[in-house]
């Protein structure tokens, strides 16, 4: 297996990390892999699904969307003030900043795999990364195929209570960092998502899609409960849903990842067989 790193400059003069995967010869079609919330290119089963996909033929790039608070070889969030001002907007421009590259014979990115890929291109992604997929796969009809992880079926996921309190301090707090910095988002994050509207409904979006669509959803999931695949199936027009019973939002794994689960196999098995690997 070949291991190339890469950069991006992003809009906002911050830095795109990834990782490019691929077997050691042949041509493969290219998998793209989107992180979730809170999450990184390196966050949990990511690398290991990036591995077991190019064992099975294919070309794989994940990256650190470029607010997410990660520094580059950070396993944990390391930069708050950066996660404080991401946005699905500045997501969605990173993810087609990478979709961009690839189409750009004159990039590096390109130039890096433009001999390795059959020009397939196809794309996961888990959680809230399942809805920057969404998005991006119907901006981008490039995307041949598409599998959403456990996937939200809307962005805005807070009570009106919340959403309140969070305008009147500015701040919203999800988590802390390994120091006890505390993890805020700015409200900037609901007002990107106020001004976008109907733009950003991912039952609108994945309605609109042509492309095929894998849902694998996890019947206990906690964090994404399985109605919100079954709403976004509803709205599909060309979707399959699997579901996988007695397991939660990352399959049964850890983070730090240790080792797969029955539950990631099966769901890393339904997207091998989807994406005809």
């Amino acid at each position: 297996m070949i291991h190339l790193p890469f950069h991006l400059n992003a809009y906002h003069d911050a830095v795109i990390h990834g990782d490019i995967r691929m077997p050691d010869e042949g041509e493969a079609p290219i998998i793209l892999i989107i992180h979730g919330f809170r999450g990184s290119k390196d966050w949990g089963f990511f690398p290991y699904i990036a591995q077991e996909f190019v064992k099975s033929g294919a070309i794989t790039i994940s990256w650190n969307m470029s607010l997410n608070g990660y520094s580059k070889e950070a396993t944990y969030i390391d930069k708050p003030d950066d996660f404080a001002k991401n946005t699905v907007t500045q997501e969605l421009a990173d993810t087609n900043l990478i979709i961009s590259a690839l189409q750009d014979t004159s990039s590096d990115l390109y130039s890096m795999i433009a001999s390795r890929w059959n020009g397939i291109l196809m794309m996961i992604g888990h959680s809230r990364g399942a809805g920057i997929a969404i998005l991006s796969a119907e901006k981008n009809p490039c995307i041949h195929t598409l599998a959403l992880w456990n996937p939200i079926s809307r962005f805005g996921r807070f009570s009106e209570r919340q959403k309140n309190i969070w305008k009147e301090t500015g701040i919203f707090q999800v988590d802390e960092t390994e120091a006890g910095i505390p993890v805020m988002m700015n409200y900037s994050y609901i007002e990107d998502l106020e001004l976008h509207g109907e733009e950003y409904s991912l039952l609108r979006s994945i309605h609109e899609l042509t492309c095929e669509v894998l849902i694998v959803h996890a019947e206990q999931d906690m964090t994404v409960p399985l109605r919100e695949a079954r709403m976004l199936r509803e709205h599909a027009m060309h979707t399959r849903l699997e579901v996988i019973p007695a397991t939660g939002h990352i399959f049964g794994s850890t983070h730090p990842f240790t080792e797969s689960t029955p539950a990631l196999n099966k769901a890393l098995n339904f997207t091998i067989d989807f994406f005809d690997l």
